[in-house]
């Protein structure tokens, strides 16, 4: 009996060392694995971000101009005509859709709520523009101020979304730099 725990001792602390040395290389695998995720979403939410704040600036300048016109009877095409016109934003969600689809589970659930805001904010401005856009077409030729004022209120809930969105952008890019 002694032969025989004599025996096992070294080959149950050479199995507990195999596994310890395992977990411990599995680990800093995963943190490798974490890090690429994390660095590939922030290069994505930069490019994001700057087409957000070219958006916004976009908005807000036909926010402006409609202001401008308001008194003269101006209709709803002729307010994009006199600006850039009205385009929408892109945003690239495919590392965070890689992320979902591979190992969610080694993200803190902090980041995993940023970006799971940043992806319904970002469903909600599609259904915002393509209310917008359906605006645009039934009442392109209209000068009415209930429909200009209609209009006028969607861009204002379409750049309040904008700009939660890119604060979402940010506070997910600040936390990444600390």
């Amino acid at each position: 009996m002694k032969y025989l725990f004599k025996e096992m001792i070294p080959v149950i602390l050479g199995i507990l060392i195999a596994l310890f040395i395992n977990n411990w290389n599995q680990q800093r695998n995963d943190l490798a694995h974490v890090e690429k995720m994390v660095t590939s979403l922030s290069k994505e939410l930069e490019e994001n971000k700057s087409e957000l704040i070219e958006r916004i600036e976009e908005h807000q300048q036909l926010l402006d101009t409609i202001e401008f016109y308001q008194d003269k009877a101006v209709s709803i095409v002729e307010f994009l005509g006199k600006t850039n016109g009205f385009r929408d934003v892109s945003i690239k969600n495919t590392a965070w859709k890689a992320i979902v689809n591979a190992r969610i589970d080694l993200l803190d659930y902090e980041v995993i709520s940023l970006l799971t805001s940043i992806d319904e904010y970002k469903g909600d401005m599609k259904l915002q523009f393509g209310k917008i856009i359906d605006l645009v077409y039934s009442r392109a030729e209209s000068t009415a101020e209930i429909d200009i004022e209609l209009f006028k209120l969607s861009i204002n809930d379409l750049m309040y979304s904008e700009i939660t969105l890119l604060d979402l952008h940010e506070a997910f890019l600040k936390r990444r730099n600390k």
